[in-house]
């Protein structure tokens, strides 16, 4: 009960700061934004802030997962934390705090979500959503792999739903972020979680010509893998002068994205 009324009173205190804004009859207009972005470094929207974090905090309703010295200026301190309602965590709710070494809160970054009014027991167990996307994925997941449930924003907040997070790698080599409803198990939301970075070089061929090559990018070299076609293309490099390998092959790579030796060049040639 102390975390609903905390709960009431801090949706009380954003209005009042004239953040979100609620018309006069819900049944007349479409749901509200229910979505404070915030972005307060003025003395007086740094008081207004502070004082609504700090009553979340208390409250439960913002729970610390980061705490770090700032590498860019000596003498201060960073955190992070995330906003969760009735023990179970806002997705994309999170608030970023710089403070000097005294606590005192100098900037204030991150998006608050109020309004929220959903059940949060699940009729999906964790066990039942892993096979769920061990079928969606096409591929049987590792241990690693644990449902979250969270609560899921959708159109910046104007509505909730409880759904289950979880992270899965697939038949097509992509990581997903799959939400499934946790009622019904229908997918929500998907999106690749997978960062990757193409680009087009130029090589020399087996025959002296300029070949086109698609090169993804690894710091600091750049790889012989197409992610700009859909099937997996790579190029490996057999670590051989002589003919059969001597040692087990890895992917090609350069630190240029268009190389000037001739053995990479020679390796386009059988792309």
């Amino acid at each position: 009960m102390r975390l609903v009324r905390n709960g009431t009173a801090v949706a009380c205190l954003i209005a009042a700061c004239g953040v979100i804004f609620f018309g006069p009859s819900p049944a007349a207009q479409a749901p509200a934004v229910r979505l404070a972005t915030i972005a307060a470094m003025s003395q007086r929207d740094l008081r207004q802030w502070d004082s609504i974090t700090q009553a979340m905090l208390r409250g439960g309703e913002l729970r610390v997962r980061q705490v770090r010295d700032d590498t860019q200026i000596p003498g201060r301190v960073n955190d992070r934390a995330d906003q969760y309602y009735r023990g179970v965590r806002v997705f994309g709710g999170d608030i970023s705090r710089q403070m000097d070494l005294q606590g005192i809160v100098l900037s204030l970054f991150g998006n608050v979500y109020s309004g929220i009014d959903v059940p949060v027991d699940p009729g999906l167990s964790a066990d039942d959503v892993r096979t769920r996307v061990n079928a969606l994925a096409g591929l049987e997941q590792g241990p690693d792999a644990d449902p979250e449930l969270v609560i899921l924003p959708n159109e910046n907040g104007k509505t909730f739903k409880l759904a289950w997070r979880i992270r899965a790698v697939t038949s097509t080599v992509d990581i997903i972020q799959y939400f499934l409803d946790a009622s019904s198990g229908d997918v929500v939301m998907q999106y690749s979680d997978r960062e990757s970075q193409s680009l087009v070089g130029r090589a020399l061929g087996v025959l002296g010509d300029n070949k086109k090559i698609s090169v993804s990018g690894s710091s600091p070299n750049f790889s012989m893998v197409d992610r700009l076609r859909p099937p997996v293309i790579e190029t490996n490099d057999m670590k051989t002068t002589t003919i059969g390998p001597t040692a087990p092959w890895t992917t090609r790579t350069s630190t240029q994205a268009t190389p000037t030796t001739t053995t990479p060049g020679a390796l386009a040639g059988a792309v």
